[in-house]
């Protein structure tokens, strides 16, 4: 995608990858949280909930500095029972996401950044790698920092 064309809001405006360029300084960390919609991976959820909470213990003093992004009841339900800053929540993903259900998320991500509900965005995850084990993943993926 060339940095001029329209990456797309959902209001009318349309938003220019160019805009999501500019650099700001990080006042608040986003995480994309993936886990399950039902409690049948007890696991993979597990894993991915008690690393996210370390994370977010580690790196903020308190909830105005983060917000979640739950995809999956799992990791919704559990943010909110505990008070942590859920500003966005996807229930209901297939457990082979189509191109329309990965755009939605997306496209609600790029608008959060666009208008500032964070800064900077982090896909927080439990990566597969065998049938013994996985290996939970935290990649930036948006970020304008200033230096």
């Amino acid at each position: 995608m060339e940095a001029n064309q329209d990456a797309g809001k959902g209001d009318g405006q349309q938003l220019r990858v160019a805009d999501l360029l500019q650099e700001r300084t990080v006042k608040k960390t986003g995480y994309l949280v993936i886990t399950s919609d039902r409690g049948l991976v007890g696991g993979y959820n597990s894993n991915a909930l008690k690393s996210m909470l370390q994370v977010i213990e580690e790196d903020h003093k308190d909830k105005d500095h983060y917000a979640i992004m739950a995809i999956g009841g799992v990791g919704a339900d559990f943010f909110k029972a505990r008070g942590m800053n859920v500003a966005y929540e996807y229930r209901g993903v297939s457990d082979i996401p189509t191109f329309n259900e990965v755009r939605e998320i997306v496209k609600t991500a790029v608008t959060m950044f666009d208008n500032e509900v964070f800064d900077e965005l982090y896909v927080c995850y439990n990566h597969h790698v065998n049938s013994l084990t996985s290996a939970f993943r935290v990649e930036k993926n948006v970020t304008n920092q200033r230096s």
